[in-house]
């Protein structure tokens, strides 16, 4: 699986187009945006933050709405809703929108996981979801939805609720989700972090530490005490990351710190989302060198572990990357969270220091337009000629993978 900031396909430099929203779109958005601001959020993907960063970087980019709905609390709750007319195969218009993303790969590079509603936990989407569903086929001018960064359990809710709708389901991508249930660390091991782990990853860590003090000198982790040093700790995580997933050319952007919309995102997300201090942005280092930077964000008792910039120029056995996540979980378990969480994505260091796994589900939902169905015919047949694996959503291929 790609790196969640990298792109299947390499992403491809383009000039944005021209987009004034209309007026009634943009009157809901100010709403919204005011009355999120007094609400605490229960995830960073759908705090105010979010939605200001998104909807400042998306106007005049990007066409959208801002839906409003009643939420389970009956009071409003919001949804951005992207919008684009993709030209497939050079000769089939589709109309896609999408649940809280532009529809535009450039301004969609900052992936959005834990998707719900703005104004509710997302714990909440459950309830929420036949709503949503309903307005939006109220609406004839669409083909396909797209459900981004879903939950397992909001996923099967989006498959049964399609299966009412008569909507058709696809599943377009999906990864496990790896954290570290830090109460649980507390309660079984004395808040002893290493103890949690395999024999083997423990004796990795601690000769890695050696190693570092060694020839480095003393490991530390610092922490960003404001949005601007924050932003300048971004500034230096982008070599790092470039260095990991650099572009192969300069029409790409395979790093998002190749993606100037991907940095403005950023910029503005940190900026806001110091203002209720959702954002943890952590700088490792041993001795002058410094090892990792790990942008994290905080939501109520949980860290989430977003984007990292790793320095792979130092000895490999020192293994910086995870050296800068035990600290980073040293520090949320003296801090009393009660979760670290690495959100989607598969890698060996996730599996290695996590102590359970959740899966997170990109699915599309389609109208039963004909069109449409020979399109997925075509791709299911291109699937078996290459000897691909085929995305099932039968009800056998349900139950395998969303409780798998």
């Amino acid at each position: 699986m790609p790196h969640p900031f990298s792109i299947d396909a390499p992403l491809k430099r383009e000039t944005l187009p021209e987009f004034s929203a209309p007026t009634d779109v943009l009157n809901r958005l100010k709403r919204a945006s005011r009355a999120l601001r007094v609400r605490e959020p229960d995830s960073m993907f759908l705090s105010h933050a979010w939605f200001d960063a998104c909807t400042e970087l998306w106007q005049d980019r990007a066409p959208f709405d801002v839906l409003e709905l009643e939420g389970h609390a009956q009071e409003p709750v919001w949804a951005l809703i992207g919008r684009k007319l993709e030209w497939r195969h050079s000769m089939l218009p589709v109309k896609v929108i999408a649940l809280n993303q532009s529809c535009n790969p450039v301004l969609d590079q900052p992936w959005i996981e834990h998707n719900g509603l703005f104004g509710e936990p997302p714990a909440a989407f459950e309830k929420s979801l036949p709503n949503l569903l309903d307005e939006l086929l109220a609406d004839p001018d669409w083909d396909e939805l797209r459900l981004p960064g879903l939950r397992a359990e909001h996923a099967r809710q989006a498959l049964y609720e399609a299966a009412r709708l008569g909507l058709i389901a696809r599943l377009d991508l999906e990864q496990p989700s790896f954290n570290i249930d830090l109460n649980h660390i507390r309660s079984n091991f004395g808040g002893d972090y290493l103890r949690a782990l395999s024999a083997n990853t423990r004796q990795q860590l601690r000769r890695a530490r050696r190693l570092a003090e060694q020839s480095l000198g003393t490991l530390k982790i610092e922490e960003a005490q404001d949005a601007s040093e924050a932003i300048a700790w971004f500034a230096d995580t982008a070599p790092f990351h470039r260095a990991r997933w650099g572009q192969t050319n300069s029409t790409t952007m395979d790093s998002g710190f190749d993606n100037p919309e991907f940095v403005r995102f950023h910029q503005l997300l940190i900026t806001k989302g110091f203002e209720n201090q959702s954002i943890q942005y952590l700088k490792c280092s041993a001795g002058e060198t410094t090892l990792a930077y790990l942008y994290n964000f905080v939501s109520g008792p949980r860290a989430h572990f977003y984007l990292s910039g790793v320095n792979y120029s130092v000895d490999s056995a020192i293994k910086p990357g995870m050296l800068a996540h035990w600290l980073a979980v040293e520090r949320n378990l003296e801090a009393n969270r009660a979760l670290y969480d690495f959100l989607a994505g598969d890698a060996r260091y996730k599996r290695s220091l996590s102590t359970n796994e959740d899966r997170t589900l990109w699915l599309v939902l389609r109208r039963p337009r004909l069109k449409l169905e020979m399109e997925n015919r075509a791709r299911r047949l291109k699937r078996r000629l290459f000897s691909q694996q085929i995305d099932s959503l039968g009800s056998v291929g349900i139950r395998c993978r969303l409780n798998g």
